[in-house]
């Protein structure tokens, strides 16, 4: 297997003429390992932060949570309780997207994947961006999906789920 790479970019698109111009950035102060398999989420609802969640590197499946600050360039490992605890643990292929709470906090949505052993799984963790804690949710019924990793999920915005609530749909896997 290729190593993973633990570089950072910027794609900018602009148009006339259509453009798309990749600058790589360098953040600062701490930084996660090379990985491969994780989620990358822009918190457009909330603190402004992209959020990157777990993955793999050359010897584990990994459940760390840092964010990078587009207007510091600073990296941050996000301190919060995952694994047993409530947060989704180790975690790989799994898909993720930026939502809200029951309450209508800012958060970021993660479903399915791999854990470390490889069982696959149709849960799904919401991670409160300005509380800092998750939340679990397992299937209510025999309805789900089944269990898959490399899958897509996006927001679905539904009126009768309330104002500003969602849901998200998962595809493929």
């Amino acid at each position: 297997m290729a190593g993973f790479l633990g570089d950072a970019w910027r794609l900018q698109l602009s148009q006339p003429p259509v453009q798309a111009t990749w600058t790589e950035i360098k953040p600062t102060g701490m930084s996660l390992t090379p990985r491969g398999s994780h989620t990358s989420t822009y918190n457009l609802l909330g603190d402004q932060l992209i959020y990157v969640f777990g993955g793999r590197n050359q010897t584990a499946v990994l459940d760390d949570l840092w964010t990078l600050d587009p207007a510091t360039n600073t990296w941050t490992l996000v301190q919060t309780s995952t694994g047993a605890a409530g947060g989704p643990g180790p975690r790989v292929g799994h898909a993720a997207t930026v939502g809200v709470t029951i309450a209508y906090d800012p958060a970021i949505i993660i479903v399915g994947g791999s854990d470390s052993v490889g069982d696959d799984t149709v849960n799904a963790y919401v991670f409160d961006t300005t509380k800092k804690v998750w939340s679990s949710y397992a299937p209510a019924s025999a309805g789900a999906p089944q269990p898959a990793p490399a899958h897509g999920l996006g927001i679905w915005p539904s009126a009768e789920t309330g104002a500003g609530r969602a849901r998200v749909a998962v595809y493929g896997g």
